[in-house]
């Protein structure tokens, strides 16, 4: 391989790497996510309902 193939098949290389490891991250980061806004929401609905209450 001369210089421009090198470095051609090494970025693509790069490229299919990140493919295969974005994913999982991303898997985990809208779990993190979601969990968060559950949290949030749950907290927020028992305020609701306490509010409700005393109605």
């Amino acid at each position: 391989m001369n210089g421009f193939e090198f470095v051609f098949f090494s970025a693509w290389s790069i490229v299919i790497m990140i493919f295969r490891v974005v994913p999982i991250w991303l898997l985990f980061f809208i779990a993190f996510m979601w969990l968060k806004q559950f949290l949030k929401y749950k907290k927020e609905e028992k305020t609701l309902i306490l509010d409700k209450e005393k109605w």
